[in-house]
C-alpha cells in the first residue's frame, strides 16, 4: 500500500498538505482491514466519499458531543440527519460486500463476522451491532491515526534536533534489520518517546470522554462528586497541566 504513492511523487518539489495525505493513508489502511479493500486514496490522490462523509458527520458530532441526549432528537429531523443516513447506507453496502467476499488472509472484521455468522437467527439488533462495529473499526482507527501522525510530524518539523536524533535511531535500526517488524520497532525508545509525547500534547480525542460516577459518589482529593453524575475530563488540558504529572 505504501508503494501506491503516485500522487505524492507527482508533487515532488512543491509543498503538499501532509495532513491530507496522512488521512489518505490511514483511511486506506482501515478500509483494507475493515472491509477487505482499500479506498486507493494514496494511489489516486483524491478524497474518497467515505472520508468526506466521516468528516462531515464528525463536524456535527464534535460540536454536540457534550449534549449526548440531543442525538436521538436530531435523528428524527431529516434535514439534519441526511449526512448520517448517507453514511449508514454506504456502510451497509460495504458490510454486505465484505460478507460475500472473504479475504485471503483474516482481517479485523473476520472475527466480528465469525461471531455474527455463528448466530442461528440474527436479530435486527444483531445486524445493527454488526454495522456499528464496522463503523467503529473504520472511523476510530482512521481519523485518530491521521491526526496523531499530523501532530507528530508537526512537532518534528519545528524541533529539528529532535528530528535528527530520531533519524539517527531509525537509520541504525534499518541498517541492522532487513525486514522491519512491529515488535522490534516498538522497542526503539526514542521513537516511542516521540510518539507518546506527541499524543500527550495532542490527544486524538481532546475531550468528551464521558463517564458516570458510582451511586455512592466519588472523592477526588478534597472534592466530592455526587453519585450518578456524568463527568468528563478535558484530556488536552489535563495532559498539559503540571499538577497531573
Amino acid at each position: 500500500m505504501l508503494r501506491s504513492t503516485s500522487g505524492i511523487e507527482a508533487s515532488q518539489g512543491t509543498p503538499i498538505d501532509a495532513s491530507l495525505w496522512f488521512n489518505f493513508y490511514s483511511f486506506d489502511v482501515m478500509g483494507d482491514l475493515a472491509f477487505g479493500r482499500t479506498f486507493d486514496m494514496l494511489k489516486n490522490g483524491t478524497a474518497h466519499p467515505f472520508m468526506k462523509l466521516v468528516h462531515s458527520n464528525m463536524l456535527m458530532a464534535g460540536s454536540l458531543s457534550h449534549l449526548t441526549w440531543i442525538f436521538p432528537l436530531l435523528k428524527r429531523i431529516p434535514v439534519l440527519n441526511q449526512k448520517n443516513l448517507e453514511f449508514q447506507g454506504w456502510l451497509k453496502q460495504q458490510v454486505d460486500w465484505r460478507q460475500k467476499n472473504k479475504p485471503d488472509l483474516p482481517d479485523v472484521f473476520s472475527w466480528i463476522l465469525s461471531d455474527y455468522d455463528a448466530l442461528n437467527k440474527p436479530t435486527a439488533q444483531d445486524t445493527i451491532n454488526l454495522h456499528g462495529d464496522a463503523q467503529l473499526i473504520a472511523v476510530a482507527g482512521s481519523d485518530t491515526t491521521a491526526s496523531s501522525l499530523t501532530c507528530l510530524f508537526f512537532e518534528l518539523a519545528i524541533n529539528p534536533q529532535t528530528c535528527l536524533t530520531l533519524q539517527r535511531e531509525l537509520d541504525q535500526y534499518y541498517a541492522e534489520n532487513d525486514k522491519p517488524d512491529h515488535s522490534s520497532l516498538s522497542k526503539l525508545r526514542y521513537l516511542q518517546a516521540c510518539i507518546n509525547e506527541s499524543m500527550r500534547l495532542y490527544p486524538a480525542i481532546p475531550s468528551g470522554l464521558q463517564r458516570m460516577t458510582p451511586p455512592e459518589g466519588l472523592d477526588i482529593g478534597d472534592t466530592h462528586l455526587p453519585g450518578d453524575t456524568i463527568v468528563t475530563i478535558p484530556t488536552y488540558t489535563f495532559n498539559r497541566d503540571g499538577l497531573s504529572a
